[in-house]
């Protein structure tokens, strides 16, 4: 009883003794001190293993006489070092960040390049090494409108404000407050496709060897980097019904990444029309050419050459992948059963 009435008498020196056990000791820094030149100083110091050189006080102050060197050697003696309260921590700097962002980030090395040019040639020349946590809403709608000035297109400007929105993001923790995003208008394109009889048209000027993977962009609509990740392990015929599943894709080097643009695996069935393109199972990829695999850009020119001879101008995403689904619809499948199909990033 005597113990409670104790700490009930005395709380702030039962709070004291609490508090004061479980702080940390400061470590204890010995700082240096000389004139590098006629009235200015400068504290020399090792931290963290590197030798720091201070000239300034914390608010920026050049040391211009002993009393304030001598008074800022004590302090800091006494409190220890704070790299961020001088600005020697660059880990915020906006170069530095940024580059380490994309260092950690997890997605293609198509894209991570892309994102590291973005960076080094756009984000960086016009954020320099401000710090992140310093830049607000009015400085990204600076940067956007700068973007303007350039003629870029509104599409280009979209995807790099998503880039500059993804790196806050993740660097979400460490902000006092997340800068605003002014949403983009963009003017929808309109659809351009190709019926099934101006397809049979481009079709025959495909040369035979590379028919099949055609064949297959025709009765599944996919993308076409992932046609190209199609293996042998992916099709299905002991299975009744038989099926086949989306799960790779193929880079634009001829790598084959390990996940599709919407990072799920689609299971679709395999229809008539394509039996035939999976009797001989083999090893390895399922479409290839003097057993090389086929990329994106090796479908465009193939493409390109058979359309220009039968006389349409038109890409070959929009001639298969726009086409399946333009014609599907026009037959009366439900838009959600399209998508689906599609897997489109937005409906995922």
């Amino acid at each position: 009883m005597n113990g409670d009435r104790d700490d009930d008498q005395h709380p702030v020196d039962y709070e004291r003794r609490s508090t004061k056990s479980k702080q940390p000791a400061k470590p204890k820094v010995k700082v240096g001190i000389r004139e590098y030149r006629k009235d200015h100083w400068q504290l020399t110091f090792s931290y963290e293993g590197k030798q720091v050189h201070l000239q300034k006080w914390i608010d920026g102050t050049p040391l211009t006489a002993k009393p304030m060197a001598v008074a800022l050697k004590g302090i800091i003696e006494k409190d220890g070092y704070d790299a961020v309260k001088f600005g020697k921590d660059k880990t915020f700097n906006f170069d530095v960040a940024t580059r380490t962002w994309v260092k950690l980030s997890q997605v293609s090395p198509e894209w991570k390049k892309e994102r590291s040019r973005i960076v080094e040639k756009i984000f960086i020349p016009h954020f320099g090494k401000t710090d992140i946590r310093k830049i607000t809403t009015i400085r990204v709608d600076e940067f956007q409108v700068a973007l303007q000035n350039r003629k870029l297109s509104p599409k280009y400007i979209s995807g790099i404000m998503g880039e500059l929105k993804a790196f806050f993001r993740f660097n979400r923790k460490a902000l006092p407050d997340l800068p605003d995003f002014r949403k983009i208008q963009l003017q929808e394109k309109p659809i351009r496709w190709l019926t099934w009889e101006e397809q049979d048209t481009v079709f025959t000027y495909i040369p035979d060897h590379h028919k099949p993977i055609f064949q297959f962009l025709r009765a599944y609509g996919c993308r076409l980097n992932e046609s190209c990740g199609l293996t042998w392990n992916d099709i299905h015929n002991e299975h009744r019904p038989p099926y086949l599943t989306i799960q790779f894709a193929m880079s634009r080097d001829g790598t084959l990444k390990q996940s599709t643009k919407t990072k799920r695996i689609r299971v679709l069935p395999i229809v008539p029309s394509t039996e035939h393109l999976f009797r001989e199972p083999g090893d390895g990829l399922v479409f290839e050419f003097n057993g090389k695999p086929y990329t994106s850009k090796k479908l465009g020119r193939i493409w390109d050459r058979a359309a220009k001879k039968a006389g349409i101008k038109m890409n070959v995403y929009n001639g298969m992948r726009h086409s399946w689904a333009m014609q599907r619809l026009n037959t009366g499948h439900p838009l959600s059963k399209v998508q689906s199909v599609l897997a489109r990033p937005h409906d995922v």
